[in-house]
């Protein structure tokens, strides 16, 4: 699990049950949103994903 706030926003990144890379972020009720898979396809993930933000950009760094 990755934590980082960007934009005024918490984001989570996750790797589910799957393997899947998913991402969600806190809204400003503080409930999360719904997850969805971080990429343009479905991205298995090794390991625990890490997050930074940085020059206005949200980075997720996995290895595959």
């Amino acid at each position: 699990m990755a934590l980082a706030h960007h934009d005024n926003t918490l984001w989570i990144a996750i790797r589910a049950t799957d393997g899947a890379l998913v991402a969600a972020q806190q809204t400003s009720g503080g409930a999360w949103s719904t997850t969805h898979n971080v990429g343009t396809a479905a991205v298995t993930a090794l390991g625990a994903p890490a997050a930074a933000s940085h020059n206005d950009k949200l980075h997720v760094m996995y290895r595959r």
